[in-house]
């Protein structure tokens, strides 16, 4: 069972929350151009996925066969969610730090607090550049879906600060998820989305998801709404967004 957070949420924003259905079926970078653009040579593993482009559903297949090598895990991940090239040749750079977190990962006997923790000292150490907790979360939530940890990145992170008023999740002025924030703050994190999702009335990957929303040329009207919100830290009051058509 799922542990919920007792949060007193902004009555506005949790109503434009519920009106939309913003769930998107998010699709990053074309996977075999990006792995290469990465200095890597695409897998016989990463090109059995049926396309090029895959989805959230066929990353989770890919990473649930425990066969599979961990840094065709990372580049199937980061290739979904995006990543910049630099910043995955920086991780790359330190193959064996970030094989071993991925390997620290696997243990079936974690909690998603301690998962957290495994990247959280990697990095307070000096390894895993490029990998900071907006991408570390979607390892996490991938490779180990029963921890139910959820990707904490600038969307979904801003968007919690917004619900509750507060600053559950500390953003930096370009709104980056900063290192600062401990096993603790994600703890929490994951239960507000937890609560979140009991008052939509939909599993927590959707409430995520729609947190999320979605951008571009026509961005969702959540995401509308998020953008009206002060950059970083700020929890105070939003300014006008026009809405898209």
């Amino acid at each position: 069972m799922l542990n919920t957070h007792p949060t007193d949420f902004n009555d506005e924003a949790m109503r434009v929350l519920a009106s939309c259905k913003d769930e998107h079926l998010w699709r990053g970078r074309p996977l075999k151009k990006w792995v290469h653009s990465v200095g890597r040579e695409p897998s016989v593993a990463l090109q059995s996925l049926a396309t090029d482009y895959p989805d959230r559903d066929q990353i989770s297949k890919f990473c649930s066969n425990s066969t599979h090598d961990e840094i065709d895990l990372f580049l199937a991940i980061c290739a979904w969610g995006g990543m910049k090239v630099n910043h995955a040749k920086f991780a790359l750079a330190q193959e064996a730090a970030l094989r071993d977190a991925l390997r620290a990962l696997r243990d079936q006997a974690l909690d998603r607090r301690e998962a957290y923790s495994i990247f959280k000292t990697a990095r307070g150490n000096g390894l895993l550049p490029g990998v900071g907790p907006a991408y570390f979360t979607k390892l996490i939530f991938f490779v180990r879906p029963d921890l139910h940890g959820y990707i904490m990145d600038q969307w979904t992170a801003r968007s919690i600060n917004i619900l509750t008023g507060q600053k559950i999740v500390k953003l930096g002025y370009e709104n980056n998820v900063l290192d600062a924030n401990a096993d603790s703050d994600y703890e929490i994190f994951c239960k507000i989305l937890e609560s979140i999702a009991l008052i939509l009335g939909v599993c927590p990957e959707v409430a995520e998801m729609r947190l999320f929303s979605h951008g571009t040329r026509r961005p969702g009207v959540w995401r509308n709404y998020v953008k009206g919100w002060p950059s970083g830290n700020s929890t105070g009051q939003k300014t006008p967004v026009a809405q898209s058509q």
